[in-house]
């Protein structure tokens, strides 16, 4: 699941990225004002560039940088704070490029961030490990669908910040 964040190198992006958490100068610097965004933002902030120009380096840093998880502490107020991450990668598994990895990297996320939810959200799963059964299948495509609709009804999620990289690396139909 997390594979492919770790392989972006965390060294290049050391002393490159600074000026992706400071507000854009307005003069040199023209973008949407990221820092703004992770404090109260809504909806996406895209970031977009050809292939090779370090996207994915720039999303590792978002994700490992104490400095977005405070701005975004600042957005979530008194509520728990899950930052999700899931980074496509169309060399990996099939879990790896699809929209049903996806689901299931992030609903594990989420999952381990409230784990009190899974009786309810994945309950053949939960019933197997009561049961003493370790061998138990991944949840189905349908039981995907339906955890992510119990999850609507499940209270003290909190916020959620999900950084995705790579949709270019998607294979989807």
């Amino acid at each position: 699941m997390d594979d492919r964040r770790l392989n972006v190198s965390s060294l290049a992006h050391s002393n490159t990225f600074g000026w992706a958490l400071q507000p854009p100068n307005g003069t040199t610097h023209r973008w949407n004002d990221l820092t703004q965004w992770l404090r109260s933002g809504s909806g996406v902030y895209w970031i977009c560039g050809k292939a090779g120009s370090g996207k994915s380096t720039l999303m590792r840093y978002l994700y490992d940088h104490p400095t977005t998880r405070a701005l975004l502490s600042q957005w979530a107020g008194s509520e728990k704070l899950l930052v999700g991450s899931h980074f496509f990668w169309n060399l990996g598994q099939p879990e790896q490029k699809t929209q049903h990895g996806l689901q299931r990297s992030i609903l594990y996320q989420i999952l381990h961030h409230k784990s009190s939810a899974i009786r309810d959200v994945l309950p053949r799963l939960y019933a197997d490990a009561l049961s003493g059964q370790h061998d138990t299948n991944s949840p189905s495509a349908a039981e995907i669908d339906f955890a992510y609709r119990a999850l609507q009804q499940v209270s003290g999620l909190g916020k959620i910040c999900l950084l995705i990289d790579g949709m270019d690396e998607f294979d989807g139909r």
